[in-house]
C-alpha cells in the first residue's frame, strides 16, 4: 500500500504489519486530479487536485495522522496489475484506515438549516459508483463542503444518509451487518448509482460483496455478469435472481437469469431471504445456470419459486417466470422481466421440485456511444482568432476545446460568433459558425450536424423592429431564435465517419475555414467534436 507523508508529501510503499494508521479521502474526481505521475515529479501543483491533496493532509496531520491515502496519487495506474491489486484490495483500505474525509465539491455551507440538507441530498458524491463502499466500509467518516468546514460525522447524519443512500441505519453504524442484507438489497443500494467506466460498476462493488476478480477493462457488461457469478460461488441466496426490468417486451428476448446492470434492483431494496425452506444450490453450468427450485405451471410458462419474499410479506414467496426452450427440455429462458411472482408459502410445499437450466445470453459490446458535441478551435487560437460570443451562452473553453453549456441539449441551433484580434483597420474582422445539431437520429453512423460560416451579422430589420438599435450580443441572441422559430435550412450537411466538410473563405483576408466532424477522446470521455479549423490563403 502507497502511502502520502502528511507533512512531506511524498509517498512511501508499505506491507502488512508496517502499514501505520491513516487517514482516508473519499471525493469525487474532477478533470484537474493529480495522477501519480504528476506527484513524483512536482508537476501540477497549480492544479485544484493539488490543493484537494494538499488541504487533505494538512487536515490529517492536525488529527494527529503522519500519513493519508489519495486515490488520485496513491496507485499507479498506468500499471495494470497494479491497478487490479488496489481495486480488489479498496474496501479494505477504506475499512481499515483510522478516519475518512469525505469532501463534497458541490456543497457550501453557507447554506443552513433545512437547505444544507437540500444541497447534500443533490450532491454528486451520493450518485457515484465507488462511493458506496467509501461510506459503509471506514469505522469513522467525517463530511467537508467545498471549503473543507465540517457538516458532520456519519453517525451525527446517519438519518439523512440513509435516507439519500436508501442504506439501513444498521449498515452504516457497523459494516460487519453487511453479511445480514440480501444480496438484492445491497444490489439495490447501488441501483441509482453510475461510473464514469461500464465496468467499474460491478468493479465497485467488490467489497460489498467480499469476492474477487481480475480486471478486465474493454469488457463493458459482461463485467457485472462475472461480478455476479462470482457472487454465486460464495453465496445460496436466490435473491440474485429477484430483478425486474421493464427494458424487455414480448418481442425482444431477456438476457438470461442475471441482470446486466445494477438497475435492475431499484425496486428490490425489500427483498429478503426467507427462512424455514430448505436451501438448494446453484450453479454455473454450460448448459446454464442451475437451479433445483418448486415449479408452479401456468400454461406454456412457469412461475419458479424462489427463496425469498418482501420484508413484511412473510407469507408469500417470490417467483420468476421461466419458460420452456423445447417440449421435454430441461433448459429454459427467463420471461416476463416486469414482475415478479407470488406465491402462498403454505403452497410451496406441495409443488414438485425440478431441476432446471436457465441459458444466460453472451453479452456482446454496443456501438459506442460519444456523447455531446464539443468544439475544436486550436487552429484558431494558433492565429489568434477568439470567441467573442455566443448563443446559447456558457461555452467553456480548454486546452483549445470548447465544451457546451447543459442548455444547448435540446437545443437545435447554436451560434457562434468569432473575432480575429489582428486584423486590418476598416476590413471586417469578424464570422459566425452557426451550427444545427442532430440529437435524434436512431442510428449512429447517421448523425450529422449542419454548418453554415458568414462573415457578418444578417440584417434581420424585417423580423425585429429597432433591430440597428440592439447591441451586437442581442442581435445574436435573436439570430438564434430567428432560426429556431423559422428552421432554417440554408445549412451544409456535415457527416460523422466521413472525409466531408465544409469550406469558407474570408472575403478580403483569404483566409480559410473548415468545419468537420470527428469523434474523438476529450479528457477521457468519448465526445462527438466539431473542428473548426483555420487555413492559410491559397497560392495561385
Amino acid at each position: 500500500m502507497r502511502l502520502l507523508h502528511t507533512s512531506e508529501l511524498k509517498l512511501y510503499e508499505l506491507f502488512g504489519a508496517n502499514i501505520p494508521p491513516y487517514a482516508i479521502l473519499s471525493h469525487t474526481w474532477s478533470d484537474f486530479e493529480i495522477s501519480f505521475q504528476e506527484l513524483q515529479s512536482g508537476e501540477g501543483r497549480s492544479k485544484a487536485g493539488y490543493h484537494k491533496i494538499r488541504r487533505c493532509c494538512q487536515l490529517a496531520a492536525s488529527d494527529g495522522f503522519q500519513y493519508a491515502w489519495v486515490d488520485t496519487c496513491c496507485i499507479d495506474k498506468t500499471s495494470s496489475a497494479e491497478l487490479s491489486e488496489a481495486i480488489n484490495s479498496m474496501y479494505h483500505w477504506y475499512r481499515n484506515s483510522e478516519v475518512c474525509y469525505v469532501y463534497l465539491a458541490d456543497v457550501s455551507s453557507k447554506s443552513n438549516g433545512d437547505a444544507i440538507e437540500s444541497v447534500m441530498r443533490n450532491s454528486r458524491w451520493f450518485s457515484r459508483g465507488w462511493t458506496l463502499q467509501e461510506l459503509i466500509a471506514p469505522p469513522s467518516v467525517i463530511f467537508f463542503d467545498r471549503e473543507w468546514v465540517e457538516l458532520g460525522t456519519k453517525k451525527d447524519l446517519e438519518t439523512l444518509l440513509s435516507t439519500i443512500t436508501k442504506i439501513h441505519v444498521e449498515v452504516l453504524r457497523d459494516a460487519t451487518k453487511l453479511e445480514e442484507f440480501s444480496v438484492a438489497q445491497k444490489m439495490s443500494w447501488a441501483s441509482r448509482r453510475e461510473t464514469k467506466r461500464v465496468e467499474d460498476i460491478a468493479y465497485c462493488l467488490l467489497g460489498i460483496f467480499g469476492v474477487h476478480m481480475p480486471m478486465l477493462y474493454g469488457e463493458g457488461d459482461h463485467a457485472f455478469i462475472r461480478l455476479q457469478e462470482e457472487i454465486m460461488r460464495n453465496s445460496a441466496d436466490d435473491s440474485i435472481f429477484a430483478w425486474t426490468s421493464d427494458s424487455y417486451s414480448s418481442d425482444k428476448p431477456t438476457p438470461g437469469l442475471l441482470a446486466l446492470t445494477p438497475a435492475y434492483f431499484t425496486k428490490s431494496g425489500d427483498i429478503v431471504q426467507s427462512k424455514g425452506l430448505a436451501v438448494t444450490p446453484f450453479s454455473l453450468t454450460n448448459k446454464g445456470v442451475h437451479l433445483c427450485l418448486p415449479m408452479m405451471a401456468l400454461s406454456t410458462r412457469y412461475l419458479a419459486i424462489l427463496n425469498c419474499h418482501k420484508f413484511g410479506n412473510e407469507t408469500k414467496n417470490l417467483g420468476i417466470y421461466v419458460e420452456r426452450l423445447s417440449e421435454n427440455d430441461d433448459v429454459f429462458k427467463k420471461v416476463w422481466c416486469e414482475n415478479l411472482g407470488m406465491l402462498d408459502k403454505l403452497s410451496v410445499p406441495q409443488l414438485e421440485q425440478e431441476n432446471i437450466f436457465v441459458k444466460q445470453k453472451r453479452v456482446m459490446p454496443g456501438f459506442p456511444i460519444y456523447s455531446s458535441y464539443n468544439v475544436s478551435v486550436k487552429t484558431l487560437l494558433q492565429n489568434r482568432i477568439v470567441l467573442r460570443d455566443s448563443v446559447p451562452f456558457g461555452w467553456v473553453l480548454e486546452d483549445g476545446v470548447m465544451k457546451p453549456p447543459d442548455s444547448i441539449y435540446g437545443t437545435e441551433f447554436s451560434v457562434l460568433r468569432f473575432w480575429e484580434t489582428d486584423r486590418i483597420h476598416g476590413e471586417r474582422h469578424e464570422f459566425l459558425v452557426i451550427l444545427r445539431f442532430d440529437w435524434n437520429r436512431a442510428s449512429p453512423m447517421e448523425e450529422w450536424v449542419s454548418v453554415k460560416v458568414i462573415d457578418q451579422m444578417p440584417d434581420l430589420s424585417y423580423n425585429y423592429r429597432l433591430w440597428s438599435y440592439h447591441s451586437e450580443e442581442r442581435k445574436l441572441s435573436l439570430v438564434c431564435q430567428c432560426l429556431n422559430d423559422y428552421r432554417y435550412t440554408n445549412l451544409d450537411s456535415v457527416r460523422q465517419f466521413s472525409d466531408s466538410r465544409v469550406d469558407w473563405q474570408h472575403p478580403s483576408r483569404k483566409w480559410w475555414i473548415s468545419v468537420r466532424i470527428k469523434r474523438g477522446m476529450v479528457q477521457g470521455e468519448r465526445r462527438r467534436v466539431v473542428h473548426i479549423d483555420w487555413r492559410p490563403p491559397k497560392e495561385d
